[in-house]
């Protein structure tokens, strides 16, 4: 009995060893191998630049603003303002006229100081410069130094006034509070 058990047991083994092959073998022929997939990285965004396009939205933002607060306002002005607003938004003061390259990021009232300089200004500023003066990005390539002095009053908005005194030849900014 003892040849007929370790033959039993021989044979269930080996149909054990069969079954269990069998399986692997159809299970690794149904699974389909794995096929790798590339993952691209972009490199990791620079923080200032992250904010410069910050910036430009913003000021982008706050020029539609402008208009919308402009054109909520122009029915409630005189005939007088409007050519006065007219006259502010066409004038090119003397010397602004000039096409030139300007690039500049950092405090206004320098902005205005270099923005004098190259027009043949002098330039009278605050005695006490503000803790957090507004800083301004400037960027003209062949265009009036007018427009520099335009974006400078845009950036600037509500915080500086930027007065060009075109008699006196002089350039004065005077903080808004």
């Amino acid at each position: 009995m003892s040849l007929k058990g370790d033959f039993m047991k021989r044979n269930l083994s080996l149909a054990l060893t069969a079954i269990s092959l069998s399986l692997a073998l159809t299970g690794c022929a149904s699974n389909q191998t794995a096929r790798a997939t590339s993952v691209q990285v972009t490199p990791p965004v620079n923080p200032i630049d992250e904010l410069r396009s910050v910036a430009v939205e913003a000021r982008d933002e706050l020029r539609l603003l402008a208009k919308v607060n402009d054109a909520v306002n122009t029915p409630s002005l005189t005939k007088e303002q409007h050519a006065q607003r007219y006259f502010q938004s066409t004038y090119v003061p003397k010397g602004f006229e000039r096409n030139s390259k300007f690039s500049y990021t950092g405090p206004a009232t320098r902005a205005a100081e270099a923005l004098a300089l190259m027009a043949g200004y002098k330039f009278k500023g605050p005695s006490v410069r503000l803790a957090n003066e507004p800083w301004v990005t400037i960027n003209i390539d062949n265009q009036p130094l007018n427009d520099a002095l335009r974006e400078l009053g845009v950036q600037t908005g509500s915080s500086i006034r930027v007065e060009v005194l075109e008699k006196a030849n002089v350039i004065n900014v005077v903080y808004k509070q």
